[in-house]
């Protein structure tokens, strides 16, 4: 005797019902990003600001058909404003914020956005080494960039997923 959900005469989209269909697989959706960092710590990452580009591409290659816009700012105090007047999915930081501290920004991203994942990009382990051990409260992933600009679409499947 065959259960239901071997019946062969079961159609996919009868699954798609019972499993909520295939947009049910990645519910939250990356479109905007917001990253922090200084015009020299953008020129590492990516040269001339070339990030939606980079994106674009490595999204194109994986088949994928929307790819998030990034937007630069190159201060905290920039950052926190753009965040009062649009709403971003990610916001990715270096740890050069301006004269703000790391966490402090961070902090206050969480006070205007609960929701929007702080993500940190730092170049090596020292440079985390002496972030305070409370540091989950404000910054939820930290990432360790190695030159290669598919960390960025990481970091983006991680928060869609």
């Amino acid at each position: 005797m065959q259960s239901a959900n071997q019946d062969p005469n079961r159609s996919l989209f009868d699954r798609e019902e019972r499993f909520g269909g295939f947009n049910e697989l990645m519910p939250h959706r990356v479109h905007k990003i917001l990253l922090v960092s200084s015009p020299y710590d953008s020129a590492t990452i990516a040269e001339d600001e070339r990030l939606s580009e980079i994106i674009s591409s490595e999204y194109l290659d994986l088949s994928l058909r929307w790819a998030p816009l990034v937007r630069r700012v190159s201060t905290g105090e920039e950052a926190l404003e753009k965040l009062k007047r649009e709403r971003f999915d990610i916001i990715i930081t270096m740890l050069r914020v301006g004269g703000m501290d790391i966490m402090a920004f961070a902090r206050r991203v969480k006070e205007l956005d609960p929701q929007a994942p702080v993500v940190l990009l730092a170049y090596n382990v020292m440079d985390i080494q002496g972030l305070p051990v409370d540091r989950g409260e404000a910054v939820d992933y930290i990432f360790l960039w190695n030159g290669d600009p598919k960390i960025l679409l990481s970091i983006v499947k991680l928060v869609e997923d």
